[in-house]
């Protein structure tokens, strides 16, 4: 996006804005504890999708010792091979 493109977006993002003739609009008292239980829920979600992924990430960066004996052993046949 050019220099010239981004400025008359702006320009007229600030007209729009201040020609907007007023709302009147009213937030009732439970707008706020949708908002509350939307926030808790996507932090519910986001920890569900964590605790699924957790075991598959910390076991690729696990190093357990039936992955050390079976390098251990490939490392021996190597030698082995190579005399």
């Amino acid at each position: 996006m050019t220099k010239s493109k981004v400025f008359l977006f702006v320009c007229t993002a600030l007209y729009g804005f201040a020609i907007a003739s007023p709302a009147y609009a009213y937030l009732d008292p439970g707008t706020g504890s949708m908002l509350l239980q939307l926030m808790l829920g996507g932090v519910a979600g986001l920890l569900v999708i964590v605790k699924l992924y957790f075991h598959k990430l910390t076991g690729f960066f696990r190093f357990n010792s039936n992955s050390a004996e079976i390098m251990a052993s490939e490392t021996q046949e190597k030698d082995n091979d190579s005399k």
